[in-house]
C-alpha cells in the first residue's frame, strides 16, 4: 500500500514538472511568435514608407512649368560653391539718373533714393550688388585723372561703393556702356587703360569688398579675341595689380557676354586671363530663352508667354559653360546678368528663378539679376521702383 502511494505521488510529481516545463516554452514559443510579427509588421511599414516616398516627387526634382498659379516651393540647397566670397546679388542700375539730395540733417549728397537701400538689399538675403556705370563720364582722359567736382564728381560713387560694403555687401564696379571698344584704335586702348589705372589708384586702400569688372557686355565689332585679351584686357590688368595686388578682377566676355565665347578662351588657340592671378574671374550675361525673358505685353485676350513653351535649357547651359569653364580652367566665374519679362507669370517668374537657382548651385556660379528697381522696362525688377514693394515670388525664386 504504501508503495501503491509513493508511486502516485511520484507519477504526479514528474506530470507537473512536465506540465510547467511545457508552459515555459510554450511562454517562449509565443514571445518568439509575437517578437517575429513585430518585425514583420515594422518591415511593412517601413516597405511601405518607401513605396509612398518613391511615388512623392523629390525635392530635387524640376517644379512643373506648366503650372498655373503659384504654390510654396520645394525646399532646396542653395549653398553655392564657387571660390568667390559671394553668391546672389542684384544689379543695382540708373545711379546716374536717380540723385538723391542731402536732407538738413546730412552732410553729402549722393545718388540713390534712400540711406537704407544698401541694408535693405542686404536684410533680404543678398551678399553683392552690381554698379553697372559709365565711368568714362568721370574721367579726364586729357589729362588722365579722375574729376572730382561738377555732375560726375568721382566721390559720387565712393559714396555709392563705401554704403554698399558698410552695409556688409560685396561691390561689383563695372564700366558700363562702352561696350564697342575698338583695340585696334590706339585711342581707345590708351583711354581704357588709363581709366581702369586711375580707377585703381583711387581705390587702392578700399576694402576687399569692392571688386572690378572691366568692361560690360563687349562687342567684338573690328577686332578679334586675341586682340581684346592681349591688346587691352591683360595689359590693363597688369596695370591695376600695380597697386591692386589682390583685388578681385572681372574678365569681360566677348559678343555681349555670351557663354559660348569662353570656348575660345582656352589659353591654347585663343589667349585667356592669366592663369597665375588668383583673384581673376569671367563674367558672363545670359537673356534666355528670350522668347520668354523678351516677351511684350500680351494683346488683348491673350495670355503671356509660358515657361513650358520656351526652353529653360538654353538658361542652363549657359550656366554650364560657366561652370565647366572655372572647373577646366581653376577660374571663377558668375551668372552677372540675367532677368524675366515683368509680364511673365508669378508660376512662370517662380519656376525659371528655381531652375536658375539650382543649375547655379550645381555648377557653382554665382547669380546676379537685372535689375533692383528700374521699372522703365519690360525686364521684372526685384522691386518695384525705388522705395516700392519687394517682388516676392522673384525672392522666393532666389531661395529666400
Amino acid at each position: 500500500m504504501k508503495k501503491t502511494f509513493w508511486r502516485v505521488l511520484c507519477s504526479v510529481l514528474v506530470l507537473a514538472l512536465l506540465l510547467t516545463a511545457c508552459g515555459t516554452a510554450a511562454d517562449d514559443v509565443s514571445s518568439e511568435a509575437a517578437s517575429s510579427v513585430e518585425e514583420v509588421s515594422s518591415v511593412e511599414e517601413v516597405s511601405s514608407a518607401a513605396e509612398v516616398s518613391s511615388e512623392t516627387p523629390s525635392s530635387e526634382e524640376p517644379i512643373s512649368s506648366a503650372a498655373t498659379t503659384s504654390k510654396a516651393p520645394p525646399v532646396r540647397v542653395t549653398a553655392i560653391e564657387s571660390g568667390l566670397p559671394f553668391s546672389k546679388g542684384l544689379n543695382v542700375n540708373g545711379l546716374e539718373t536717380a540723385v538723391y539730395t542731402a536732407t538738413d540733417t546730412e552732410s553729402v549728397t549722393y545718388y540713390l533714393s534712400q540711406a537704407s537701400t544698401f541694408p535693405d538689399i542686404k536684410a533680404k538675403g543678398f551678399d553683392y550688388v552690381r554698379l553697372p556705370v559709365d565711368l568714362r563720364k568721370y574721367y579726364n582722359s586729357s589729362g588722365k585723372k579722375l574729376l572730382t567736382s561738377g555732375d560726375y564728381n568721382i566721390e559720387n560713387i565712393d559714396g555709392i561703393i563705401n554704403r554698399a560694403t558698410d552695409a556688409g555687401l560685396y561691390v561689383i564696379l563695372v564700366l558700363y556702356g562702352w561696350s564697342n571698344i575698338n583695340p585696334s584704335t590706339k585711342t581707345y586702348v590708351t583711354t581704357f587703360t588709363g581709366l581702369w589705372t586711375a580707377l585703381a589708384e583711387h581705390y587702392k586702400d578700399y576694402s576687399d569688398k569692392l571688386c572690378f569688372e572691366l568692361l560690360d557686355k563687349p562687342q567684338l565689332k573690328g577686332t578679334t579675341v586675341d586682340t581684346l585679351n592681349w591688346d587691352v584686357l591683360n595689359p590693363t590688368i597688369a596695370e591695376i595689380r600695380k597697386t591692386n595686388p589682390d583685388r578681385w578682377i572681372f574678365y569681360a566676355v566677348g559678343d555681349s557676354g555670351q557663354a559660348w565665347y569662353l570656348s575660345g578662351m582656352n589659353g591654347v588657340t585663343n589667349p585667356d586671363p592669366p592663369k597665375d592671378d588668383k583673384h581673376i574671374a569671367v563674367s558672363v550675361a545670359s537673356y534666355k530663352p528670350e522668347k520668354f525673358v523678351r516677351q511684350s505685353e500680351p494683346e488683348e485676350g491673350k495670355q503671356p508667354v509660358r515657361l513650358y513653351e520656351a526652353s529653360i535649357g538654353e538658361l542652363t547651359w549657359d550656366i554650364k559653360q560657366v561652370g565647366d569653364y572655372a572647373f577646366n580652367n581653376d577660374i571663377p566665374g558668375i551668372l552677372s546678368e540675367f532677368a524675366i519679362s515683368k509680364y511673365a507669370m508669378d508660376a512662370d517668374v517662380r519656376d525659371y528663378m528655381l531652375s536658375a537657382l539650382d543649375k547655379c548651385v550645381e555648377c557653382g556660379v554665382p547669380l546676379c539679376y537685372w535689375n533692383y528697381c528700374d521699372t522703365t522696362t519690360n525686364f521684372l525688377p526685384a522691386r518695384n521702383g525705388w522705395n516700392g514693394e519687394w517682388n516676392e515670388t522673384l525672392l522666393t525664386g532666389f531661395g529666400f
